[in-house]
């Protein structure tokens, strides 16, 4: 996986490597969550995106939020296997331009 985003680009790639490798989400839906990222200031959280009640749990735990639109472009290319059969997945973040094609 990869996104443009600058300084943001660690917060983008860890969260969706984590959402696929941890959580074990679908490739397109980890690609399409919503944004958290924190490089020692604010805590910027994607507009729109969180609900209240997670916004207020982490600032009960003392962070300052900022609402960003937070749109990363996350793209990625993920081999999937299944015993002897593997098959290539690409996936495309539904908030900018782009799209993954294939067979």
């Amino acid at each position: 996986v990869g996104s443009p985003g600058g300084p943001a680009i660690p917060a983008y790639v860890a969260r969706t490597l984590i959402a696929i490798l941890a959580d074990r989400l679908p490739p397109a839906v980890a690609v399409a969550a919503p944004h958290l990222a924190n490089r020692n200031g604010p805590t910027d959280v994607e507009a729109g995106r969180w609900p209240a009640s997670a916004r207020a749990a982490l600032a009960a735990r003392g962070h300052a939020l900022r609402e960003l639109d937070m749109t990363s472009g996350i793209h990625g290319i993920i081999r999937e296997c299944e015993g002897e059969r593997c098959r290539w997945l690409g996936v495309a973040d539904p908030r900018r331009e782009g799209q993954a094609l294939g067979d």
